[in-house]
Formats: C-alpha cells, structure tokens, sequence
C-alpha cells in the first residue's frame, strides 16, 4: 500500500479554523533529534498548516494531535501476520488511536484526521450497512483493502488483530482545482461492515436520486470502485440526497 503523499495532501485540503487546536512544545533540540522524524516534522509546521497541533503526553509514546489521543506503537507490539509490521519505518511509526484503531504511520493518522475534519460540512448522499456474511460484504472489503491507484488521495487504519478495515478515499478536494469535496468512508469486519459517501457538490434541482442529484460525485465513486474491480450498484447504496 503507498504511503500518502502527507505534506501535499495536508496542503491541498486543508481543514477548517473551527477544529480544536492545542499546544505544541519539545522541550529541548536533543528531545526533537530523538523523536522520529514525521512527528518531529509535524510537530514543528503542522498545526500552522493544519489548525492541529501536537502536544507530547508525559507518558512515552502518547501524542495528542488535535483533538486525537495516540500512541506510538512499537514493533514488537504489532502482531506477526499484521501488514503493518512488514512496513514499519521507524521514521514514520504505526501508531494506534484511543479507540484501538492502528494506522500505518504517524502520517497515515494525520491525514485521517485532516479527512474526516475537512469533510464535516459535507451532506452524506448515499449509505449502506451489511451485517453477515456474503458478497456484498466481500464488495466491502475489497473496496477496503485492495490496491488502489496512488493517484488517488486514500488513507486506511485497521484493527490490532488485523479483522477489520477502514478506507477514506478522497474522491475530490485534495487538489487546489476540485471544483467541491467528495469522500467515501468504508468499514468492513469478518461479518458487518458500512460504507458512507459524502460531498459538497450542489445539487441538481429536480433531480432525483444520488446519483442524478449529485452526478459528478457518483461518476468519480464509479470511477475509483471500478479501479478496484468493485461495481457500485452492487453495494446497494441507499439514496440518502433528500434527507437533508
């Protein structure tokens, strides 16, 4: 899985001045040489690109970025047939979220973090849920797991054990062209699993449907889902466009 392209992405998307900001500090020059070296970097211009700024617990390890509570996870913590060890780069560690979540790196995270805040504005236009096995759920992992172009702005986390995956993929936005934003979260476990699909893009009026209401967005989840060998009307996504 290619690492995202942080700096640029952080960049291009930026996140809104609303988002919860705190304070940053290394205490000495010797202290920042020994912090590894994304952290270090963000640490020192992230919360001025970003309005996330990073504090560093008391306790080994534990950050604060923004709002987030995390913990830099060593290598001998992650499991042996967990994907994340065979990549760790301990200039960019795995690190684990308050909720037990594991992201590939301390980047991976940031990213995360910048997608979810710079799409809280958007209205969400289609959704579905699966709870047993079957092939939809198989849909659902795929699109959550499986190669995806690196043209394509995308971060992923999972779970310690490995059982569960989650995928954003920045549909549009990440580039200073994006006329709107547009986002698909999916979450897939062994037996449940959802996928959300946000955007900024104006509706068509009169139409009806996610898809003919927000057109470029559904053409741009085609477009990414085929990329991965998904086909969307398979994941049954229900029109969620005049819910709002």
């Amino acid at each position: 899985m290619a690492r995202p392209s942080i700096w640029l992405l952080l960049l291009l998307i930026g996140c809104p001045s609303h988002c919860p900001r705190a304070t940053q500090q290394h205490s000495s020059r010797r202290a920042y040489h020994k912090t590894p070296r994304a952290i270090a970097q963000y640490a020192t211009f992230g919360d001025r690109l970003v309005g996330m700024a990073l504090t560093v617990g008391a306790e080994d390890g534990q950050l604060l970025v923004g709002p987030q509570r995390v913990r830099v996870v060593p290598l001998g913590d992650i499991d042996v047939d967990h994907p994340y060890r065979q990549q760790y780069d301990s200039n960019d560690p795995v690190v684990s979220t308050a909720d037990g979540q594991l992201f590939p790196s301390f980047s991976a995270c940031v990213v995360w973090l910048v997608a979810t805040c710079a799409h809280q504005a958007t209205r969400s236009l289609a959704a579905s849920t699966v709870s047993h096995p079957g092939p939809v759920m198989d849909l659902y992992r795929t699109l959550a797991t499986s190669p995806i172009q690196d043209d394509i702005a995308h971060v992923d986390c999972a779970s310690p054990d490995g059982s569960k995956h989650q995928r954003v993929i920045v549909l549009s936005g990440a580039r200073r062209d994006n006329a709107f934003a547009a986002y698909v979260r999916v979450s897939a476990a062994s037996a449940s699993g959802y996928v959300v699909l946000g955007t900024t893009e104006a509706d068509v009026e009169g139409a009806e449907g996610w898809l003919r209401s927000a057109p470029a967005t559904g053409e741009l989840l085609r477009r990414s889902a085929r990329g991965i060998g998904v086909d969307v009307d398979a994941l049954r996504l229900v029109d969620l466009s005049g819910s709002m």
